[in-house]
């Protein structure tokens, strides 16, 4: 008799898009690929340097950097400034609405590990709803 493939449900903690994962391919995975762990890391990154900035030191280390940065950048403008833009474009702007923020694979009717496509058995998957 075959070995049955064990696998296990989850919601993306960044998309919350439902995830099946095998035994095999499970590290205690959170997101959904790495799309969505890169963006949550930026997310929490922005958020830790936010944090940082808002606190004295930080304050004093940003002031301290930009003047370095002013001094490294210092120049003397003599020339005119640039012309205005066109205030007569013809086109538009293209904005792309259909693109959303991952490039989540979209679940099908069988169970599928969403990493490497392996069939699990439908008994074998375990949603987490123990009795």
């Amino acid at each position: 008799m075959p070995m049955k493939k064990i696998a296990r449900h989850y919601a993306c903690h960044f998309c919350h898009h439902k995830v099946i994962i095998c035994h095999a391919c499970d590290r205690g995975n959170l997101y959904c690929g790495t799309r969505c762990s890169q963006l949550a890391r930026r997310a929490s990154r922005r958020a830790a340097d936010q944090k940082y900035q808002n606190n004295q030191k930080g304050k004093l280390k940003h002031a301290a950097r930009q003047k370095r940065y002013r001094l490294r950048h210092k120049k003397i403008v003599t020339d005119h400034g640039s012309k205005a833009p066109p205030t007569h474009d013809l086109l538009l702007p293209i904005i792309d609405k259909t693109s959303g923020p991952t490039e989540n694979k979209t679940m099908t009717s069988d169970n599928r590990c969403h990493f490497c496509g392996s069939v699990m058995n439908k008994w074998a998957v375990d949603d987490g709803k123990h009795e």
